[in-house]
């Protein structure tokens, strides 16, 4: 029932990690960085290390992040806490909690380059949620050239339910990162979009998140980390990449403490 031979990645030899290495980095291809105007992320929770890495790389890329259970509030009281405890102890402490707010929300989704939603993805528009429409009409620019959107998303099994609203505007998208979630039970959902994302993407990354194992019995992750491209910035006919999976110096534990998961594509 459980193959991975649907996720082999294809041979890229200009393949780079964004962001931290471990939970919330990904790994893609610079041919898709490069074509970027518009970064997507979906879910960010209390880490943007990959959007802050991809909006320095990529000069002039704007950045509209989605995530509802986050607030630029939220973590500016957080980072003001950080800085009043440490600041009881010693001089040492008060540098270290200053560095760790080195960096705060308001200086990455700035309403310059970068813009936060306090909203989820979702299929309608409400309150907390936005759809993939209504983000293509009310906050992205009338005009998207072709290849210039990249998408990242994280959003705790909400990927099965928002990815097909995308394929109107494969056209205009290079490409997705995206974690798939609960793989033991969603297992149909997660081939079935892997089916039609294939249909216009190639897969250039797959990673296992180390976090909740494997499906009990199997070799199968119950957490993936994909990485696609779309067809059109691969030339020829791609070959199955020879690589072992975690790829050394690109992939890393997502939590550090646990050891890596091995992929078998085995076909």
């Amino acid at each position: 029932m459980y193959k991975l031979s649907q996720v082999h990645p294809i041979q890229m030899d200009d393949l780079l990690r964004i962001g931290k290495n471990s939970d919330g980095g990904y790994v893609l291809s610079k041919k898709q960085m490069n074509k970027t105007k518009i970064l997507l992320s979906f879910g960010i929770c209390d880490d943007w290390s990959f959007e802050e890495e991809f909006l320095l790389r990529i000069i002039g890329t704007t950045c509209h992040a989605f995530d509802y259970s986050v607030s630029e509030q939220m973590f500016n009281k957080k980072g003001l806490i950080k800085k009043l405890v440490r600041r009881k102890f010693s001089k040492d402490s008060r540098i270290w909690a200053m560095d760790k707010i080195k960096h705060p929300f308001n200086k990455i989704f700035n309403g310059k380059n970068g813009f936060f939603h306090k909203k989820f993805l979702g299929v309608v528009d409400n309150e907390y949620n936005i759809s993939v429409p209504s983000l293509f009409s009310r906050i992205l620019p009338q005009s998207i050239d072709d290849l210039s959107i990249f998408v990242k998303m994280d959003i705790e099994q909400g990927e099965f339910r928002t990815l097909p609203y995308f394929e109107p505007y494969y056209r205009q998208i290079n490409g997705f990162a995206i974690e798939f979630h609960d793989l033991d039970i969603l297992w149909r959902n997660f081939t079935e979009e892997i089916e039609r994302l294939l249909s216009n993407f190639y897969i250039v990354h797959t990673h296992a998140n180390n976090g909740n194992g494997y499906i009990p019995g199997t070799k199968l992750p119950q957490l993936l980390e994909i990485t696609f491209i779309n067809k059109q910035l691969v030339s020829g006919i791609p070959q199955n990449s020879l690589l072992e999976y975690p790829v050394q110096d690109l992939d890393f534990p997502n939590l550090p403490q646990y050891e890596q998961l091995h992929l078998d594509f085995g076909e």
